[in-house]
């Protein structure tokens, strides 16, 4: 099973161990975080519905205040980092895969060394990743690079920022791309988009 792979693997590839006890929640106050509510989450996703379809109401909503309690937990240990929209996405697949015991260690290590770069005050450095989509299809693939030369590749944006996982909802697809994605290097999400834009425009591109 995936997520299985993910739950083994997902805590060795960020070098991490379980939980240790230095790690629990902070008692400190909050007014230091960057974004002081991460609270008004966006956890209503069909994903979390649907892994909680055989749970009561309030055991579901307990899953959505779990959720915003790592996402609390990670901003609170590390005020540089900043929340963007679609974090609440990585951060609730790691949370459903390895539960919440090692859900904030395991989302504080991806945070610092995975997706820093989208963590950061504006986004120029997250741009910066993007810019790599245009070379890297112009290497493999000059005829849907020249299809995409009139656009910015901001329509990576998305998908690269938040590791598939607002694009793809389905539980199983999305636990094994991230049993891909920790196993291989940080710039792998752009690479594999360079695959999908691929995909996606030769079947326009045929006459």
């Amino acid at each position: 099973m995936p997520h299985q792979v993910l739950r083994f693997l997902g805590p060795l590839c960020l070098l991490i161990g379980m939980r240790s006890k230095s790690s629990s929640t902070s008692t400190g106050p909050l007014s230091i975080i960057r974004i002081v509510k991460p609270l008004a989450l966006p956890t209503n996703s069909p994903r979390l519905i649907a892994c909680s379809a055989d749970e009561s109401d309030k055991q579901l909503e307990w899953r959505k205040q779990e959720l915003s309690d790592v996402i609390t937990e990670v901003l609170r240990r590390y005020p540089a980092l900043c929340y963007f929209q679609g974090y609440h996405d990585i951060v609730q697949v790691i949370l459903l895969v390895l539960g919440s015991d090692q859900a904030p260690s395991t989302a504080t290590r991806l945070s610092l060394l995975r997706i820093r770069d989208f963590m950061l005050p504006s986004l120029d450095a997250a741009i910066s990743h993007l810019h790599l989509l245009p070379a890297i299809l112009d290497t493999v693939d000059p005829t849907v690079r020249r299809h995409l030369s009139q656009t910015q590749p901001f329509f990576a944006l998305a998908a690269t920022l938040t590791l598939y996982a607002h694009d793809i909802q389905e539980y199983g697809d999305i636990a094994r791309l991230f049993d891909f994605f920790l196993a291989r290097e940080a710039v792998i999400p752009v690479y594999f988009f360079a695959v999908v834009s691929r995909l996606i425009c030769l079947p326009r591109m045929t006459p």
